[in-house]
């Protein structure tokens, strides 16, 4: 029997399923990115799915290349896509030192250590004076 409104259940999954709805824990995340609905229930992510990343009649394909913008609806393709296709391309470049990187995440990391040089730099500039 549910805590809040005494309703009862067949199951004790289906009470602990219902008793989210009282504790609004919503734990079931969109997968889309930049999309951060979460939903009570796994129905309610379909739902939500269905109506705002579905287009009619076609499958999502919440996975997307970022080297080409191919996408995929599963993620194992995906990956194979992504080894098979790019592993070997560095397209992501350095400004300062033209080191390559396979993802702009690596760059963007790079790039911090530059900045943290240069600030040592102007500490040091500043220190002799």
């Amino acid at each position: 029997m549910c805590y809040a409104c005494n309703r009862n259940f067949a199951t004790s999954g289906a009470l602990i399923a219902h008793t989210r709805c009282h504790a609004q824990e919503k734990r079931y995340k969109c997968f889309h990115f930049h999309c951060d609905y979460r939903g009570l229930t796994s129905s309610s992510l379909k739902a939500h799915v269905r109506k705002h990343h579905t287009a009619k009649g076609h499958v999502p394909k919440p996975y997307r290349c970022e080297y080409c913008g191919l996408t995929f609806a599963k993620n194992q393709p995906f990956v194979e896509h992504q080894h098979s296709t790019h592993d070997e391309m560095k397209p992501f470049t350095c400004s300062i030192c033209s080191r390559t990187f396979r993802r702009s995440v690596g760059l963007s990391t790079h790039r911090r250590a530059h900045e943290i040089e240069e600030l040592e730099q102007a500490e040091v500039h500043l220190d002799d004076q």
